[in-house]
């Protein structure tokens, strides 16, 4: 014999609805019991440090600060991955 859910489930509306009844106020209850903010407290685990100094080369700003700076962060107990990122402003992207 074959279990034709669909079948019974029109020939016996009740149960269904009854079983829906159930799970809406289930999930209301549930859903009324969530502690919901607007801006939750959230800690990323990222740092972002930005050194400019205009006019320099890239391959200064490595040797002079880049590496000075990755050392100091290194220090940062719980610190994992650290990269740089070296960026030179040509003479027309210079603010004055």
């Amino acid at each position: 014999m074959r279990l034709n859910v669909s079948a019974w489930a029109i020939r016996r509306p009740l149960a269904p609805l009854v079983l829906f009844m159930v799970l809406l106020v289930l999930g209301l209850a549930s859903f009324r019991s969530f502690a919901v903010t607007r801006l939750p407290n959230v800690d990323v685990p990222v740092v972002s440090v930005t050194v400019t100094e205009s006019g320099a080369a890239p391959a200064e700003l490595q040797g002079q600060v880049t590496w000075r700076v990755e050392d100091a962060v290194a220090g940062v107990p719980g610190a994992k991955h650290i990269t740089s990122t070296i960026t030179s402003l040509g003479p027309c992207a210079r603010r004055a």
